[in-house]
């Protein structure tokens, strides 16, 4: 059984070949909108891994966004014997279905000396230092590669208005009638676009945040899901961690984010 809790990024492109491509288990990049460049290549991985596959598995995500803004003068028709209240509403849906016929997912453990390694290589101190290691740099430790892909989206939007005169004539002739007639007009707009894709490409990413502390060289790090859009269905293991790297010092040092999922067996995880 999956997972709940979000974990996976999906890649912005679908241009990210597998297994050759830029984005690699072990990575250390700067920004989650652009992990097919790293900052460092990690070294070769010997730390635990896992992985699994599933075939013709479907995944789909609906983005609602609706509003609504109005502006009531019935205080204007008690004084004036007139008023005019309005209302502006709008809409829009996105929704993206997405089938592959294989998906592989590939995770690792993130340990102590691969870290340690990842922060010592030259662009990782450099980017630190150029920082202030005000910064975090993310360590890729999961990826989603899929093959067989289709996809289609669809997207509506609709806007909608309404303007109400409304009239009191007890205000002229002291008899309590009240009329006004209802003026409204909808508009939107409906797209769809179907393709589909050749070869492997890395579909999603996991990541680990780390920040490092600039006096002590003390290292927090966490599994980032801030914005994640797909789950991890590993056991997961506690959700922060502190390491700390030995480094000599000269003198004291002061204080220290609907989806769906649908396998062979016509099993199905809402998120």
């Amino acid at each position: 059984m999956a997972n709940h809790t979000l974990y996976f990024f999906l890649a912005p492109t679908w241009d990210l070949p597998s297994p050759s491509g830029p984005v690699q288990l072990g990575n250390v990049i700067t920004s989650l909108k652009a992990p097919e460049r790293p900052l460092y290549r990690g070294p070769k991985l010997d730390s635990e891994s896992f992985s699994s596959s599933q075939t013709r598995v479907t995944f789909s995500i609906e983005k609602l966004r609706a509003g609504r803004f109005g502006i009531f003068t019935k205080f204007m028709a008690l004084l004036l014997g007139f008023g005019v209240d309005a209302t502006i509403g709008w809409e829009s849906n996105d929704t993206y279905r997405f089938t592959f016929e294989t998906l592989e997912k590939a995770q690792f453990y993130l340990d102590s000396s691969y870290l340690q390694a990842c922060i010592a290589a030259e662009p990782v101190r450099r980017y630190l230092s150029k920082s202030r290691y005000r910064k975090p740099i993310y360590i890729i430790t999961g990826l989603k590669t899929v093959s067989g892909a289709k996809a289609e989206s669809l997207k509506t939007s609709n806007v909608e208005s309404s303007v109400s005169p409304r009239v009191d004539a007890a205000v002229w002739v002291g008899v309590p009638v009240e009329g006004g007639i209802d003026i409204g007009v909808k508009a939107g707009n409906r797209g769809a676009v179907t393709w589909e894709a050749a070869g492997d490409f890395v579909f999603a990413f996991r990541v680990q945040k780390i920040m490092v502390e600039k006096r002590t060289e003390v290292v927090s790090r966490e599994d980032y899901k801030k914005g994640a859009m797909l789950d991890a269905a590993i056991e997961e293991r506690s959700d922060r961690e502190l390491d700390i790297i030995e480094k000599e010092m000269d003198g004291q040092v002061e204080g220290f984010l609907k989806e769906k999922l649908t396998d062979d067996d016509g099993c199905q995880g809402i998120m």
